[in-house]
């Protein structure tokens, strides 16, 4: 399947920032918003309308880093601001305003919608520099995205078993849980040194190939559990705003 050029998307993303840049400011949303415990309509539809805006630039990417080979540094940037953004929000998520707990009641379409995805991206991005024994991106603190992580998986669980999204919910924290769990337990193996040899040291990536059957070189990109997620029914099971 053939992709149009970068410049396409350059255009596309360039005309979405024009055309964000003359919102007047007042329809801008910034994190202070949420500093007067204003849980409102108007206020939740400001962090929709922004979570929308960097979502549409997250796919864009992603599309750019899957099919012509960018650099997934900005498309990993994108998706930590998008957790950033979810995981501030949370702790209002059981605020109760004279127009009723509308987070709460909206809070599973946010985190299906926006969250899946790009914890997607980032787990898998955090498991294969583990596996690979290389660093995160300067720009992807590692203590912060783990936090971060944790936090969306956790409010995943948050949902009551009676609830209408519960099953979706369950699974997907699940999914995500596991793909953490394998980052954050893998435990690198030393050097081995077969007896009887001239004491040539096995080489490590053979030893962890060996050993675990994942070889670094050849990491699991998101895909594996973005087909999970591309293979939910979202006409019967997704949340509606």
């Amino acid at each position: 399947m053939s992709y149009p050029s970068t410049k396409y998307f350059s255009n596309i993303r360039e005309n979405a920032r024009l055309a964000w840049a003359k919102l007047p400011k007042h329809l801008h949303y910034t994190d202070t918003i949420w500093e007067t415990n204003d849980v409102s309509n108007a206020n939740l539809t400001l962090l929709v309308c922004y979570l929308n805006f960097v979502y549409n630039e997250f796919m864009i990417l992603r599309i750019l880093t899957k099919n012509v080979g960018i650099s997934n540094v900005e498309l990993l940037q994108l998706a930590m601001k998008i957790l950033s953004e979810l995981t501030t929000v949370t702790k209002k998520r059981n605020y109760v305003n004279s127009e009723g707990n509308v987070l709460s009641r909206d809070f599973p379409w946010l985190l299906l919608s926006f969250g899946l995805p790009v914890a997607g991206v980032l787990t898998t991005e955090l498991r294969n520099c583990t596996i690979s024994n290389t660093p995160l991106d300067k720009s992807i603190p590692r203590s912060t995205l783990i936090r971060n992580l944790s936090v969306l998986i956790g409010c995943l669980e948050w949902l009551p078993e009676p609830h209408k999204y519960y099953s979706l919910c369950k699974d997907a924290s699940e999914k995500l849980g596991s793909m953490l769990d394998e980052a954050l337990d893998y435990e690198h193996q030393h050097t081995y040194v077969r007896p009887n040899t001239d004491d040539v040291a096995m080489d490590l990536q053979d030893q962890n190939l060996a050993m675990t059957g994942i070889d670094p070189n050849l990491p699991m990109d998101s895909e594996a559990f973005l087909a999970w997620l591309e293979s939910v029914d979202w006409n019967t099971a997704m949340p509606t705003l």
